[in-house]
């Protein structure tokens, strides 16, 4: 019995050897397979995106050589190894690898079977989206052009030690220190009364000088820090830490307004940011308003460097209103490209990639004296009572959605790229609607809502509203703004990015780079956004 069943026996033990060889070599040529398919697609999509008019050939080739190179393991025991490798497509490419072969017998032989056929086929595509639109809304309100760091402040307000503007009117010992307070009766931008209650030390500057004989010291021959000796009742004002341009007969930088002042600190050697020295505001100030302009020209500078063949990336550029416009030019103004005729929306005004004009168009601020301020300007102030560089979030952002944007695409193509909007502020809303009555509060949410229906991503980038030691900013701004960090400002600038936790970034008041280096995160992360996908 046993010399009867010992040949079968050992043929089927062989039989298993050679399906055991068959499934081994089966499994490591579909790997090869696999291999070979996205080789070829990412070759493929490297060469498309380069422009290369073989890209499709090119690909065909490097999955050939992938899937001999892998199968070459197994040579000796395969018959016929002749890969298919056939690529198609665009923006979304697909690579197929199919193997009809065989596989040698080693104890097939037995029983007359010489070769064991064998089928591979494997598959990958990648979604490519290149094509992206980073839209930029930069505030450059009055509050934007505060001193860029604390230190930047304190020289501010040293140099404007005499502020015909937020003047409080005092008489006799009307402003006294009473047990560490203050009392005073006060005018400042038009909001004029008597404080009901009494301003806590703690809360004023340290710049307040002393009083002499019941009135602020004078500055030179004129009674008090406001230069104002027109009235017998001295006038006396807190520093005013905003360089507010509202000499409209003079470029910006060069007139006879706090913007002048500012700039008129350029002479200095020593930047205010980095002041050690113990003179106060003898250095350069730099604002907030140019750390953004330095931040958005080295964004687009990256994007210069990361834009391929295909011109795949495009920057918009677009600032509150300046100086005035009728229709959308009311609420928003292009800055780049500038279209300033309608229709505004159209994919020619959104962006383009001329990346010189636009780094000329937004403009670097100027490093010394008696210049006339590049790029974006500073908004305009023809009086305290008629603003025109308003921080008006619900028409300029609506507007901007509804005038100047149209749907974010898929990315696939020039015509329907991804969009994302940068939103540099500090998030305060400070404008005079038509029926009058000024509003000022934090940004609301729902103002971003539009542009999210468009599909937009908003990245947000807070720049923080610094504590002020003046009464408009006591009774009219503290409340939303403080705490900094976790204040309704905050807040609702997270609410409006469209992820609060990865979409927000709130800059570092001591640090001046923390604006750019907030945007530079932002754009890799869109550009991640619209990064090549693989399914096998």
């Amino acid at each position: 019995m046993f010399a009867l069943l010992a040949l079968p026996i050992v043929g089927l033990l062989g039989l298993a050897i050679d399906f055991g060889l068959w499934n081994q070599t089966s499994a490591s040529l579909s790997l090869a397979a696999s291999g070979a398919a996205l080789n070829a697609v990412k070759v493929a999509a490297a060469g498309e995106l380069g422009a290369d008019p073989n890209y499709l050939t090119e690909g065909s080739s490097a999955g050939t050589q992938w899937f001999e190179a892998q199968a070459a393991h197994n040579a000796g025991n395969l018959v016929n190894v002749v890969p298919s490798v056939t690529v198609t497509g665009t923006t979304s490419i697909t690579a197929s690898v199919t193997y009809t072969g065989s596989i040698r017998s080693i104890f097939g032989n037995l029983f007359a079977v010489t070769q064991y056929p064998i089928t591979v086929a494997a598959s990958a595509t990648i979604s490519s989206a290149p094509y992206l639109n980073i839209d930029i809304l930069l505030d450059n309100s009055s509050s934007m052009e505060i001193g860029a760091t604390p230190n930047d402040i304190e020289a501010m307000d040293y140099q404007t030690t005499c502020s015909p503007e937020g003047e409080v009117t005092v008489s006799g010992s009307g402003l006294t220190a009473q047990s560490g307070q203050w009392f005073f009766s006060y005018d400042y931008d038009g909001y004029t009364g008597t404080l009901a209650n009494p301003i806590p030390a703690t809360e004023l500057p340290p710049f307040v000088p002393p009083l002499q004989n019941g009135y602020l010291p004078s500055s030179g021959s004129k009674t008090g820090p406001a230069c104002s000796n027109s009235n017998p009742t001295p006038y006396a004002g807190p520093p005013c830490a905003f360089a507010c341009h509202w000499d409209s007969s003079r470029n910006a930088g060069l007139g006879q307004d706090y913007f002048g002042v500012a700039r008129n600190t350029l002479g200095y050697s020593t930047k205010c940011y980095n002041e050690t020295q113990d003179a106060p505001g003898k250095c350069a100030i730099t604002l907030r308003f140019d750390l953004v302009k330095q931040a958005v020209n080295q964004v687009i500078n990256t994007m210069q460097h990361d834009n391929l063949s295909i011109n795949n990336l495009n920057v918009g550029v677009f600032t509150f209103p300046g100086s005035g416009g009728s229709g959308p030019l009311a609420d928003v103004t292009p800055i780049y490209p500038g279209c300033t005729t309608p229709p505004y929306n159209t994919l020619a005004c959104q962006g383009g990639n001329n990346w010189l004009t636009a780094i000329a168009d937004v403009g670097l601020p100027p490093q010394s004296p008696n210049q006339a301020e590049p790029g974006i300007q500073p908004a305009l102030w023809t009086d305290v009572w008629n603003a025109t560089g308003d921080t008006d979030f619900p028409d300029t952002l609506n507007t901007l959605a509804n005038a100047f944007l149209t749907a974010s695409g898929d990315g696939t193509s020039p015509s329907t790229p991804v969009k994302v909007l940068f939103l540099v502020t500090d998030g305060v809303t400070d404008y005079t609607p038509a029926g009058g009555g000024r509003i000022t509060q934090a940004i609301d949410p729902n103002d971003c809502q539009a542009l999210k229906n468009l599909g937009y991503t908003i990245y947000v980038v807070y720049t923080p509203y610094y504590p002020l030691m003046n009464q408009y900013y006591l009774q009219n701004i503290k409340s939303f703004a403080e705490p900094m960090a976790t204040g309704e400002i905050a807040t609702n600038l997270q609410a409006c990015s469209s992820d609060p936790k990865n979409d927000y970034i709130a800059a570092d008041p001591n640090d001046y780079q923390s604006i750019n280096n907030a945007l530079q995160t932002f754009l890799q992360r869109a550009l991640a956004q619209s990064a090549a996908r693989f399914t096998l």
